[in-house]
């Protein structure tokens, strides 16, 4: 399977690994990189977020290059951005507390739980 999953450009991610246990898989070959384990399953999900936002970074940044209108567009969205939302232009991709909405509107609201248990959202839109 881990053989499988790099052929096809994946990588598994460990958390919670006792070191015996992964002294033995990388005995073994199957973590093949220390880098991919993690004491806590939060640590790893960060790391995959950290790595999307790395990927869509370089994508803006090649689109970005292709054509004058590619910049004019995006100088544009980031300016709605700053305007509709509080974000400063060229900010980028959301921050990490942000919510993206399907259509990739930023959301600034904070979720919050009133004393009847209800979630909520506090702050703009």
């Amino acid at each position: 399977m881990i053989s499988h999953a790099d052929a096809c450009g994946t990588a598994f991610l460990w958390t919670n690994l006792q070191p015996s246990v992964m002294k033995s898989l990388q005995k073994r070959g199957i973590i093949k990189d220390p880098n991919t384990c993690f004491s806590e399953l939060d640590h790893a999900v960060y790391k995959v977020e950290e790595t999307i936002l790395q990927y869509r970074r370089e994508m803006v940044s090649k689109w970005l290059q292709v054509h004058p209108a590619f910049q004019f567009r995006y100088k544009q969205i980031s300016l709605a951005r700053f305007l509709e939302s509080g974000l400063p232009p060229h900010a980028g991709p959301p921050r990490r507390s942000a919510q993206v909405t399907a259509l990739g509107a930023v959301s600034a609201r904070q979720p919050s739980i009133s004393k009847g248990g209800v979630v909520t959202a506090r702050g703009h839109a």
